[in-house]
């Protein structure tokens, strides 16, 4: 039997990480709608059930804030959480937030894989959490940074997933309210 289980959506948290338009201006075309449609779509699923979402911003004076299609789907739940350090866990606002939260199963999407994603991965490892990686959802700037880290994040204990397969396993069956909801997203 393997030891893979899916997050739990009654104990679920989706942690965005600094998916901000002057960082992904150096990405390859297609990972930059790549990682900005999966991202949206799991936001769009996650608003609709209500489940909890957090948003990190990377040093915005200097770098700007979230992408606008990013905010978007976010709606009212864009209240970005500010850092320079590149672990958000570290991040002056995180814990306070995260303890009101009180989720055991953090879902991370979000820029770059390598550097803020696994560090923020390592470190909620470390503070007890399941950690849920949407590798379609992730990116970076170069494909072995992107591939290495996912690698990395897996080895270090965190499940890879990707933005399918964690909302079709919560939706659970086609025809209800919630599957036709999200349908236009999944096409």
């Amino acid at each position: 039997m393997s030891k893979f289980a899916f997050p739990s959506k009654e104990d679920s948290l989706l942690i965005v990480v600094d998916i901000q338009d002057n960082l992904l201006k150096v990405f390859k075309e297609e990972v930059k709608e790549r990682i900005l449609n999966k991202a949206s779509t799991l936001i769009r699923y996650f608003r609709q059930q209500r489940m909890p979402i957090l948003v990190f911003e990377q040093y915005p004076k200097g770098i700007g804030p979230t992408n606008e299609k990013i905010k978007e789907a976010l709606e009212d739940d864009y209240k970005p959480i500010t850092k320079t350090c590149f672990s958000g866990v570290f991040a002056e606002n995180f814990k306070d937030a995260i303890d009101i939260i009180k989720k055991k199963d953090v879902i991370l999407i979000g820029i770059e894989s390598h550097i803020c994603v696994l560090q923020t991965c390592y470190d909620l490892l470390c503070s007890g959490y399941n950690v849920y990686v949407c590798a379609d959802a992730v990116g970076s700037r170069f494909d072995l940074d992107w591939e290495i880290a996912l690698k990395t994040m897996e080895n270090m204990g965190a499940t890879v997933l990707t933005t399918e397969m964690l909302i079709f396993r919560w939706l659970g069956r086609a025809g209800t309210e919630e599957f036709k909801c999200m349908l236009p997203y999944l096409k």
